[in-house]
């Protein structure tokens, strides 16, 4: 995907198969029904176990949660990065007006 000739990110995402794309479905439906409070709270494995007993399931139900727990692991530790880099600038912008 390249516009005029330069490079975007977009042309070094990663292809993604049949098998990975299911996974990564099931994650982002089994996130959109997480419990929000102060921040994002852990997939819960009832709900985990839940949805592979809903649908054409892929695999063991064990490799599933384990899967979903990686793929949830990531993406709060993601959070709490972009949370730390958030909460740095704020004290920096604050120092500056000082």
């Amino acid at each position: 995907m390249q516009q005029e000739g330069k490079k975007t990110p977009l042309d070094d995402q990663p292809e993604i198969d049949a098998y990975d794309q299911w996974f990564l479905q099931a994650f982002n439906r089994l996130a959109n029904g997480r419990q929000v409070g102060m921040d994002y709270c852990p997939l819960v494995v009832s709900e985990i176990t839940k949805y592979w007993k809903d649908v054409e399931r892929i695999g063991e139900l064990i490799e599933f949660i384990d899967i979903m727990q990686a793929l949830d692991r990531a993406f709060l530790e993601y959070r709490a990065d972009q949370r730390e880099q958030q909460t740095a600038a704020n004290q920096s912008q604050s120092m500056r007006k000082h």
